[in-house]
């Protein structure tokens, strides 16, 4: 007899089919099964084991501080016999002092690859905002000026529209660069999505001084745009659900998942384990 699973396709198993299927289950329950996990991945790692040495290892230093009366009871010498089993000699120390530095070392390299992936994302999304705002601030207010007869005229400010363009352009380059090193794959599918969108969209980009080379840079050809109908600029950036807005939306996305790539510890939703807490956990005892 066949069964019949929503979400899922004769394709295989991916994330959705995957949320689809636990999505009904007790959150309890798949909280508690996750712990479990968790817990199991420690004592394959082996930290429990070195905590458990530090941390008795720690005693054996206080007891020190006990008096021998309280040392000959028999509770507190069990706890002794199993200090000195656990105790951590001074070469384990400096090994482990070792090892803590590489750690962070490491783990600062990563984090500071994600701060760069979070502030250029942000950069790319105020970028795109400047170009999508409406009202009294919008770079394509037009403004009002008198040519040689004393005839008024209102026309864009190409000035002001040219230098969001560029900054827009900057931008764009500057947030796929950073994108590339990220650990986040909401980071890289959010750049994914801007290439595709800007791909999209290449013609109109294209009639107003915006182009990708074939490296992926983007940038502003300046006599073209000088020459550009600057409607096109405008209804490109402020459509509601245009290229503007999807930028944007984006940019956001990979400033979210970069930030959270910074604080995430355990498993992800995809089951990756990600940075194990344990580390601090050990260094209270170390």
């Amino acid at each position: 007899m066949a069964i019949r699973l929503n979400g899922l396709n004769s394709g295989g198993w991916n994330s959705l089919s995957i949320k689809n299927l636990f999505s009904g289950l007790n959150t309890t329950g798949f909280n508690s099964m996750s712990s479990m996990v968790s817990d199991y991945n420690l004592i394959r790692s082996g930290s429990y084991g070195k905590l458990l040495g530090a941390y008795y290892d720690k005693m054996n230093k206080e007891s020190s501080s006990v008096s021998s009366s309280t040392q000959k009871s028999s509770g507190y010498q069990g706890v002794q016999n199993r200090a000195d089993r656990y105790a951590v000699t001074e070469e384990e120390k400096q090994s482990r002092a070792k090892q803590k530095t590489s750690k962070s070392t490491s783990s600062s390299g990563s984090v500071s690859k994600e701060s760069k992936v979070t502030q250029n994302s942000k950069a790319l999304q105020s970028a795109a905002d400047a170009l999508i705002k409406h009202g009294s601030d919008s770079v394509f207010n037009k403004v009002s000026s008198k040519d040689e007869n004393g005839k008024t005229t209102e026309s864009y400010d190409r000035k002001k529209i040219g230098q969001a363009l560029f900054d827009f352009a900057e931008s764009y380059n500057k947030f796929q660069a950073s994108a590339k090193t990220s650990v986040s794959s909401g980071v890289t599918t959010a750049a994914e999505n801007v290439r595709k969108q800007t791909s999209s969209n290449e013609a109109v980009l294209s009639s107003i001084g915006l182009s990708v080379d074939e490296s992926g840079k983007m940038s502003l050809d300046q006599e073209k745009f000088n020459k550009a109908d600057l409607n096109l600029a405008k209804n490109l950036f402020q459509k509601v659900g245009g290229y503007g807005y999807q930028v944007s939306g984006q940019a956001y996305l990979a400033s979210y998942y970069g930030s959270a790539s910074n604080q995430n510890t355990g498993y992800n939703a995809t089951g990756i384990i990600n940075n194990i807490s344990a580390a601090n956990m050990y260094d209270m005892y170390s």
